[in-house]
């Protein structure tokens, strides 16, 4: 079943709360998450950036969240674009993390896709510029 404008009103809301609250309330993309929830992100984990393990099941993404801003702080989010065919959601952004430990700044292009099934987000995958995020995380 495509996507329907409450969906896509959900998704808009949500990124604009994610930047009003410099990234410190998830509450409105965990709403729109299955319980099931897969959720992919580029870093795999890889160290410095643990938090982009990838995870399973809306639990585990609340951790992701929250391992996110311990050490990163939001600066900007700007949503370019939003792509949208059937069920599957593609969001296009620019955004800009500061560090919490060293004050590094970066700023990367990204890209969410996301995959609905009955009006939740069964899969999440986020693609950012990991070599910039390395480089400006604390060792």
């Amino acid at each position: 079943m495509p996507l329907d404008d409450t969906q896509l009103q959900a998704v808009r809301d949500a990124y604009a709360q994610w930047e009003r609250s410099a990234g410190t309330d998830s509450t409105p993309w965990l709403d729109l998450m299955a319980d099931d929830v897969e959720f992919i992100s580029l870093g795999s984990g890889e160290p410095p950036l643990e938090f982009s393990e990838d995870r399973s099941g809306k639990e585990a993404v609340k951790g992701y969240f929250a391992e996110l801003t311990k050490d990163w702080e939001l600066l900007e989010w700007k949503v370019n674009e939003l792509v949208y065919r059937g069920e599957t959601l593609v969001a296009l952004s620019d955004v800009r993390w500061q560090s919490r430990h060293n004050g590094s700044v970066v700023a990367t292009p990204k890209a969410d896709v996301m995959h609905f099934r009955d009006g939740k987000v069964i899969r999440f995958q986020e693609f950012f510029d990991t070599a910039a995020a390395h480089a400006a995380a604390p060792r």
